[in-house]
């Protein structure tokens, strides 16, 4: 059948007679009625639908199985196996719902519901494209009705039909007809029906038959989006994917673990087929909450964790893929990938129950395994060699060590297992120690993640790392990777690890390392750096880690800051020149980090130690800090003022203070907190005029972030806008350093007037909260305070409100008096342009240069040569020039009489030898040229010269001149 005739739903009897029971009146001896043709009645599919539909809704007529049974009939030989309608998929759904429900009782519905199945495989098609802007309704509804299909049905080849019909509705790997709906409309269906919930459902009680094909359906599902699987695991999909790992999971009793299999039996319990699947659903369900935006919220609510009855359905499973790795090949790529799995879920659910089901002792004698043996456990018998997916599962194995220590009941375990010394021997093994199954590649790379594994092992388990010699291990190996190996890349993970080694506060540690000479080696890593040719973002990080495990080890010891006082001063000194300072070595950009790290460490270590302090300045080390500071960039700015804020309380350095000149050599060291305070107003943008004075007086300083913090929405009561902005703010230590400074202003002046080169007076721009958060929290709660203290947050509200008054006042004085500076200034240089009589001297210079021209002869020469060399080039263009683009071009003062309405006649040098009409031109007037000026017009002819350029004493060459 065409298209043109499958779109036909209207035929008569004599096209196609199975479409109509009417009697073949041409065959009988009855006649047919006066008036009534031969004509039957027409049918169509959609009326047929409907009225399949109306007989199946109604209790009288649904119990009429030979009328039901007819209209089927006439269903199935209309449709021609083609896929439904979007608009009859209501009474689709009614018809399937009812055979579902009595085929089990009516034998003849059973052929029915069997054609009709395999039709839902086939995707709806639509009358007109608009229908698919209201289609993913109707298609929740037909998802649905399948997953109600997946419970009533009574057969297992019947609920494979629907599994199947779901697949080929899903997963579409061609392009089918035109007119279906779109698999997306299909996806976004699915995950508004109840489909994936019930197969979560179902998974439960699925059938060993069944089951392959249930999991199937669920990947399937779950692939669509992360609605479906977040629907899923709400259900409780973990569960019921997890218990069936264990195929006798049925028999075996919940409260019990799974027995050990056999070694005989290995080879027969192995399922890489259903384990594969397994895996590959948790994988789909993982990744939907391994997102960042999913990790951020706490997704332990919505997913449960699963019972311990399935934890040990997968402890068993992976049991028996690492016990088979060694036999199987599969085994080992199921081994790794269900170690991987674990991984991911400690990483995100670390609620599940490893240390109760025994998993976490288990991954632990793995961990161990390649170190001391798997002697007396379970692994007795498996073997790791150097393969890849061998030395795969030894970095996966370390890596949940990690996450796995977050559980506390595991860290016993670890200490028992003796996994500190495991990972100490793959960062610096002994003889006895060594894994000799790895090569030298493996080695290194696996030492990576042994750095990053101590880093997070050993604050849970400091003693052990002392007792296995940790500090030794790693300081011997940073030294030899200076010596011997002279590798950045080994050097700054060493540096990590030991900079979060240090940072965990574990005294204990600190104080082994301090004993164990830790500064002495840093300080030689740091001059290790130091001295290559060229420094790289690598050797930056190196030195910003090196910096920090300084200051932690030195800080607030004052044995340490004054035995390695100097080293540290000198150690300081190159760093910030050749970092900083020396423009000749600076081969990359400085990174801020470490600034922020140099900058700490000469706070904490030098500026509070007054011996360190005085030699550190006496170095030049105040002109540094305050060349980095006009330099650098705002966090810099924040620490390296604090330690200049310390150091002037110090006192005795005023000198060095004073006579520090900016990069122009003209500013000193005001101007230079004046600009940092304007430019930290302008970053937090502080309500200030066009001329930098306040513009509001209740809150003068307050930025606009401080602003929305504190009126403009509701700050927790713990908070505190306004010190939170003094923390990190150059502003409260530019006016300590002030204060300061004042408090030895004769001292400070002393020097400032005895040193007072190169430096000009202070510019203009640079002359010149918490109560209000206290009295706005106060009316916020509703709380009336008694009269005592009302009245002292009152005054101190006036009192802050008068300083920003008097402030706002000062500037606008120091602005007054600088515009009357610059109008005394103003008129005081036309008073002396006034008094020097300028313009009697220039109407003389211009007499005097009128008498040269019209009396000097040797300035007239001078003029008239320059005159006609200037006509001169003008009549040469050159041979290849565009003609479009030669033009003659004359000086402003050059003297030319005009001539108007005359005919002359020139002659020339140039035009002696010319023929005489070849230069002859037309008379032209000043309307037809354009110009406002007279023209000049001559004809050439020999012997004569137009009137200006016979005065002049020239050739005359007022034609214009054809290019050649």
């Amino acid at each position: 059948m065409t298209s043109k005739d499958s779109n036909n739903w209207y035929q008569s009897p004599c096209d196609l007679s199975k479409l109509c029971r009417c009697p073949d009146l041409t065959k009988s001896k009855l006649k047919p009625l006066e008036g009534v043709g031969m004509k039957c009645r027409k049918k169509d599919l959609s009326s047929t639908i409907k009225k399949l539909a109306e007989l199946v809704s109604d209790p009288v007529t649904s119990v009429n199985t030979f009328r039901i049974c007819q209209h089927l009939d006439d269903f199935v030989n209309l449709n021609n196996n083609q896929a439904f309608y979007l608009k009859d998929l209501d009474d689709i759904m009614c018809i399937l719902e009812f055979l579902a429900l009595q085929a089990r009782h009516v034998a003849e519905y059973q052929k029915y519901l069997d054609e009709m199945l395999d039709l839902c495989g086939m995707p709806p098609l639509l009358k007109k494209s608009s229908d698919g802007l209201f289609c993913v309704e109707i298609l929740e509804h037909y998802f649905t009705l399948f997953a109600y299909l997946l419970v009533i049905l009574p057969t297992v080849p019947e609920i494979l039909m629907v599994h199947r019909a779901i697949h080929r509705l899903l997963d579409r790997k061609k392009v089918g007809h035109i007119a279906a709906v779109k698999l997306d409309h299909c996806h976004r269906a699915v995950e508004g029906s109840i489909l994936p919930v019930t197969i979560t459902a179902l998974l439960e009680i699925a059938t060993d038959e069944i089951h392959p094909r249930m999991l199937e359906t669920t990947l399937l599902v779950a692939s669509i989006s992360h609605k479906c699987c977040y629907r899923m695991m709400e259900a409780g999909v973990f569960e019921h994917i997890l218990i069936h790992l264990d195929r006798n999971h049925a028999t075996r009793p919940k409260h019990k673990p799974a027995p050990e299999i056999p070694e005989n039996e290995l080879g027969a319990d192995c399922q890489s087929e259903l384990v594969l699947l397994i895996s590959n659903i948790i994988w789909t369900l993982l990744e939907s909450i391994m997102l960042p935006e999913t990790l951020s919220k706490d997704i332990n609510i919505l997913v449960k964790p699963p019972s311990q009855s399935a934890m040990w359905s997968l402890r068993h499973a992976f049991k028996r893929e690492v016990r088979c790795a060694g036999r199987n090949r599969s085994s080992v790529t199921l081994r790794n990938d269900l170690a991987a799995i674990m991984l991911a879920i400690l990483a995100t659910l670390p609620d599940w129950k490893f240390v109760q089901s025994g998993l976490a002792e288990d991954l632990v004698i793995l961990a161990v395994a390649t170190e001391f043996g798997t002697e007396n456990t379970w692994a007795s018998g498996v073997r790791f060699g150097n393969s890849n997916e061998d030395f795969r599962f030894k970095k996966i194995l370390i890596l949940i060590m990690c996450y796995l220590s977050k559980i506390g009941a595991s860290v016993e375990i670890m200490k028992q297992r003796r996994l500190m010394a495991s990972i100490l021997s793959l960062i610096n093994p002994d003889a006895k120690e060594m894994n000799k199954s790895l090569n030298e590649m493996q080695f290194w790379d696996l030492h990576k993640y042994a750095l990053y594994a101590l880093a997070v092992l050993l604050p849970l388990i400091p003693e052990k790392f002392i007792k296995y010699r940790g500090t030794n291990r790693i300081l011997m190996i940073l030294e030899w990777s200076m010596l011997k190996r002279c590798d950045s890349q080994l050097i700054l993970n060493c540096m990590k690890t030991l900079n979060a080694i240090i940072m965990s506060e574990k005294e204990i540690i600190r104080k082994d390392f301090q004993d164990q000479g830790a500064v002495g080696t840093v300080l030689k890593v740091i001059h290790f750096v130091l001295s290559v040719n060229v420094i790289n973002s690598e050797h930056q990080r190196i030195l910003t880690h090196a910096m920090m495990i300084l200051e932690a080890l030195i800080k607030n010891n004052k044995r340490y800051q004054m035995m390695y006082g100097e080293q540290g001063i000198k150690m300081v000194l190159r760093l910030l020149h050749r970092c900083f300072y020396d423009k000749t070595e600076l081969h990359f950009e400085p990174d801020s980090r470490l600034a922020i790290t140099v900058g700490m460490f000469v706070w904490e270590c030098i500026v509070w130690c007054s011996p360190n302090l005085r030699m550190f300045v006496e170095r030049g080390a105040v002109y540094l800090m305050l060349d980095i500071i006009d330099a650098t960039v705002f966090p810099v700015r924040v620490v390296f003022l604090g330690a200049l804020c310390d150091m002037c309380d110090e006192g005795g350095y005023e000198t060095q203070f004073c006579t520090w000149r900016g990069h122009n050599k003209e500013l000193g060291l005001m101007s230079l907190l004046a600009k940092i305070w304007r430019e930290e107003e302008i970053k937090i943008r502080a309500k200030r005029t066009e001329d930098g004075c306040i513009d509001d007086l209740e809150l003068p300083l307050m930025g606009i972030n401080q602003w929305f913090a504190t009126f403009h929405r509701k700050c927790p009561k713990t908070t505190s806008p306004a010190l939170e902005d003094m923390m990190g703010s150059c502003r409260p230590k530019i006016y300590a350093i002030r204060k300061i400074l004042e408090r030895d202003t004769e001292r400070y002046e002393i020097a400032q007037n005895h040193y007072r080169i190169f430096l000009q007076e202070i510019p203009i721009e640079d002359q010149g909260e918490v109560w209000v958060e206290v009295h706005r929290d106060i009316h916020r709660i509703g709380l009336l305070p008694i009269r005592t203290d009302g009245e002292m947050i009152f005054l101190m509200l006036q009192r802050q409100q008068r300083q920003a008054l008097s402030i706002k006042e000062s500037q606008d004085a120091i602005l007054k008096v600088a515009k009357e500076a610059e109008l005394r200034k103003e008129k005081a240089t036309y008073k002396e342009i006034i008094d020097s009589k300028l313009a009697p001297t220039l109407d003389a210079l211009h007499q005097i240069d009128f008498i040269s021209r019209t009396t000097d002869p040797r300035f007239m020469y001078r003029s008239k040569n320059r005159q006609r060399a200037e006509v001169e080039r003008a009549l040469h263009f050159p041979v290849d020039a565009d003609p479009q683009s030669c033009h003659r071009t004359f000086l402003g003062k050059t003297n030319v009489t005009a001539i108007m309405n005359h005919q002359h006649t020139i002659q020339s040098e140039a035009l002696a030898n010319a023929e005489p009409d070849k230069y002859k031109l037309m008379p032209v007037s000043p309307s037809i040229s354009g110009c406002t000026t007279p023209s000049i017009v001559a004809e050439a002819s020999d012997g004569l010269s137009c009137r200006a350029c016979f005065m002049s004493g020239l050739p005359c060459f007022h034609h214009e001149r054809q290019p050649h």
